[in-house]
């Protein structure tokens, strides 16, 4: 295979966001002071203008294109994303002479094509910054801070749209030691309290967040695992992507309180303990195990904020439009809705507290390092280089065998009784999600359909249950409309759950039919998404 040109290098850097005036502290911080070689630079002025095509050809393509200019200099950048990786990318600079035309060609020969064949290129952001740069000496290993305090814009047809600030500190690896960096890093987060996090958005990235009409969390992109990747090489791959969302989501929780920001958050953090599970068995560390740990803790915490999001706009709400009619109805259930929003505003603020928390900060980039660094791999077992497909099918066995020993107490009249079925299947369903991308498209739909409406059935009986809690405690203290509303709302859940109850023997019967998907024959896997989103 052709190699890049000799400009190209890969890229090691590591981001922390947070508010101006936290992120412009680091200039003077402690931790910066210690590991300085000189005093930082006095400030620069910086205009760097990304270009791409109008339907975002490079984009798509994973490169970025832009112009740097400065100091009288023009410098010429692409960067190409490496993998799923959210701190490595494969990068190439040219300082530009007077006249020299833009773009100039480039080295890097996968991007040598496509941005040779892009139509029409044009500014798509532009970035203004003035950054501050220090280098840093940790041991013999070299590191230069940069810290940028400034502007993001969009751009369309030509000209400034939208603009938002930036405020980020870079640390990018010289050379030496990578795990370093995490150190510098870890540091400058316990030194803010917390209000430095790791960031996971280039710059382009995020003007191009800018162009949504909303604020919403963008959908997550599934692990695409090699064919003849191994084991390791599977877990590696979870750990960026997981590494990757966890960053993503959490300011969405802590800045912008979005309900759907925990939800992500909590799934996320699963995804680990899952994952977490089906390797302990190949690993000697138990480094990841205790990050399996932190995140039960994390997740923990934000299950209250869930639980009243879901039951005042998913439970509440279209249950007193049913019973505005009868007597109290609609001063029971404004009883109701205004004490439940107050326990919900309680334990909001305790799970932006946890996630906004040096705590956080440093889980969220002590599992970026895992999933980069690696360090688990240390005497890790034989099973570790067995073939991923090889591994998965021995986990998916294994984790389907435990829900068919939980299902043999399917015809229970007890709810409780078929709870352990529910977290079998849960984990089942979170493997099968891991590896999704190693196997056929068609098989994976079919095997997840008739998995997803057993676990719909077995959901409806627990939400039933948790909806009947949440009721009783926010009409405590409420007075009798209240109580009559909590009773209201238990009745209803108590037969929606009886509905679902009744079908979970015929669906688990139509599922423990169906031919597991990971049996299939060896063939080569296609990329094509199994549609089914993770709960």
């Amino acid at each position: 295979m052709a190699k890049d040109g000799p400009w190209a290098k890969t890229e090691l850097e590591l981001k922390l966001v947070g508010a101006p005036r936290d992120v412009a502290a680091v200039r003077a911080s402690r931790v910066i002071a210690n590991y300085a070689e000189s005093q930082p630079a006095a400030p620069r002025r910086l205009v760097s203008t990304y270009y791409d095509t109008g339907d975002g050809a490079l984009r798509k393509a994973g490169i970025a294109l832009r112009l740097r200019e400065g100091a009288g200099e023009r410098l010429q950048t692409i960067k190409r994303s490496k993998g799923d990786s959210a701190i490595s990318r494969r990068e190439e600079e040219q300082r530009l002479q007077p006249g020299d035309a833009f773009p100039r060609p480039t080295g890097m020969r996968k991007a040598a094509k496509i941005i040779a064949e892009a139509k029409g290129l044009a500014p798509v952001s532009r970035i203004l910054s003035d950054r501050t740069t220090v280098n840093l000496e940790v041991g013999k290993t070299r590191i230069e801070a940069a810290i940028d305090l400034g502007r993001v814009e969009a751009w369309r047809k030509g000209a400034p749209w939208r603009s938002a600030p930036l405020a980020e500190a870079e640390l990018e690896l010289i050379e030496g030691d990578p795990a370093a960096l995490f150190e510098v890093a870890a540091k400058l987060i316990e030194e803010s309290g917390g209000r430095l996090r790791p960031g996971a958005l280039t710059k382009a990235e995020q003007a191009q967040r800018l162009c949504r009409r909303s604020a919403e969390i963008v959908a997550e992109s599934p692990v695409r695992l090699d064919a003849d990747a191994d084991a390791g090489e599977a877990l590696a791959a979870t750990l960026r992507s997981i590494g990757a969302r966890v960053i993503d989501v959490a300011p969405a929780i802590v800045d912008m309180r979005l309900p759907e920001g925990v939800h992500q958050m909590r799934i996320a953090l699963r995804r680990l303990r899952s994952v977490e599970r089906i390797y302990r068995p190949a690993l000697a560390s138990k480094s990841l195990r205790a990050l399996a740990r932190r995140a039960r803790d994390f997740a923990d915490a934000l299950g209250p904020a869930r639980d009243w999001d879901v039951f005042l706009e998913d439970t509440l709400t279209p249950l007193a439009r049913a019973a505005r009619d009868e007597p109290g109805g609609e001063e029971g259930f404004a009883a109701l809705a205004a004490h439940a929003g107050a326990l919900r505003a309680e334990a909001w603020e305790r799970a932006a507290s946890v996630i906004g928390s040096a705590d956080f900060g440093r889980f969220s980039l002590d599992l970026l390092e895992a999933g980069h660094l690696e360090g688990w791999r240390r005497k890790a077992k034989k099973d570790l280089k067995s073939s991923a497909r090889d591994f998965a099918a021995h986990a998916l066995d294994g984790l389907l065998e435990d829900a068919r020993e939980a299902a043999r107490a399917i015809d229970s009249d007890d709810p409780a009784a078929r709870h352990p079925l529910r977290i079998a299947l849960k984990k089942l369903r979170y493997a099968a999600q891991t590896f999704r991308s190693l196997y056929k498209g068609d098989a994976r739909k079919t095997y997840m359909a008739a998995l997803s409406r057993l676990q719909e059935d077995l959901g409806a009986v627990n939400d039933a249950v948790t909806a009947q809690r949440l009721a009783n405690e926010a009409a405590m203290g409420q007075g009798k409309l209240a109580a009559h509303a909590a009773g209201f709302i238990c009745g209803f859940h108590a037969a929606a759950a009886e509905v679902k109850a009744a079908a979970v023997g015929e669906d688990w019967r139509a599922f423990a039919a169906a031919e597991p998907f990971w049996r299939e024959a060896e063939d080569h896997p296609d990329a094509e998404d199994s549609g089914h989103s993770l709960s």
